[in-house]
Formats: C-alpha cells, structure tokens, sequence
C-alpha cells in the first residue's frame, strides 16, 4: 500500500530492486542536496539525469523519457504491468538487464539507432509485444532478452548485429520469418528455441558454429 516514498540527502546508493513489488508506489521525492539522485514527475534518475534509475511501480499508461537520459538501469521498469507505451530518447546507448522485463501491457517499442546494447533479459516476458523496431546500431542483444514474446510475428535485426545470446528469442512462439544480418559472428545457445511458427530463417555464412 506505499504510495510514496521521501528519500533523503544522505541516501547515496539505492540497490537492485529495492521498491521491487510496491505496486501502489506512485512517486519518488529526493531532498535537496542529495548528490547522487533526482526525481521528475516521481520518477528517480541519477543527479546528472543521465541515467533512469527507477520507475514507480504503481503509475500506469505510456510514458516518454525525457531527453539527455543516455542509459535504462537494471530493472528500471521490472514488472510495470501498467505500462500501457514507451518513447526512448534519441541519444540513449545502453538499456539495462532486465529493465522491461514482464511489461506485460506494452504493444510497441522502438530503439533509437543510438542504443548499442541491449541487457540480458531486458524484454523478457512482455507477451503483447507486437512491434519490435531494433535501431541500426544495436550491436548486441543479451541473453533471455526477448525470451516469452510470445505477440512477436515479424522483426528486423539491424545490419550492425554482432551477437545473439543465449535464450535471446526463446519461446517467441509468434515469430514467423528470420534473416541473421551478415555481421553477426556468434549465436548464442537456445537462442530461438520454441519459435514453433518459424518457418524460413537465413543465417549467414560469417556465424561461428
């Protein structure tokens, strides 16, 4: 039943999950002062707002990152079921392990071309996902990262890929068509296991065995 939290100046390390399951929690202040957090509209981003840290469990619809915000945490958005859409900013590189996992409302995600690295399991679960749009620049995509997207029936792997990991598209029971980019070098184990309605994939000569 939290619905806020007040975290104060002294606060200089907040771990992995640490609202993890507050479904009601609507908003994150942090006092003035604090040198290592912020917040805007409840939402906690480092003090340079460089990095999205946190979002609120309990807050519901879609939700636009604000510019400048270059990196996603681990589990930034973990279980958000309410999370009905979300706009990425040009500029970000990096979005963390496990940062959407289980986002079970979200249709629609576009990575901007800025993004180089997406976190193992960063996408997990989140069964409704239709459209996938991965930017040009994507150059790896973590193990269990799109693992049970079960809404996937198409997708297009940007031409600078260079690796697959492990489980990456497991369980992807949706997706119908494959083509592995001529710059990805390694596929990781199990990575399209259960894509049970693939029925044509092309893979390149350059991927190691």
């Amino acid at each position: 039943a939290l619905t806020n939290v007040d975290i104060p100046a002294s606060v200089a390390v907040i771990g992995s999950l640490a609202f993890n399951g507050c479904s009601a929690l609507t908003d994150l202040a942090v006092a003035e002062g604090n040198p290592a957090f912020a917040t805007v509209d409840g939402v906690l981003f480092d003090k340079a707002f460089t990095t999205l840290v946190q979002y609120p469990g309990g807050k519901t619809g879609p939700y636009a990152i604000p510019p400048g915000v270059t990196a996603i945490a681990s589990y930034a958005f973990n279980g958000r079921s309410a999370l009905t859409g979300i706009v990425l900013p040009a500029g970000l590189t990096s979005i963390g392990g496990y940062a959407f996992q289980n986002c079970t409302a979200l249709t629609r995600v576009a990575i901007p071309d800025s993004v180089t690295a997406i976190g193992e399991a960063a996408f997990n679960g989140c069964g409704n996902l239709r459209e996938l749009i991965l930017g040009n620049q994507v150059a790896s995509i973590g193990g269990y990262a799109f693992q049970n997207c079960i809404g996937l029936t198409q997708m297009a792997l940007p031409a600078g890929l260079v690796s697959i990991g492990s489980y990456a598209f497991n369980g992807c029971a949706g997706l119908v068509n494959l083509s592995i980019p001529s710059g990805v070098t390694s596929i990781g184990s199990y990575a399209f296991q259960n894509c049970t309605a693939l029925t044509r994939a092309e893979i390149s000569a350059s991927v190691a065995a």
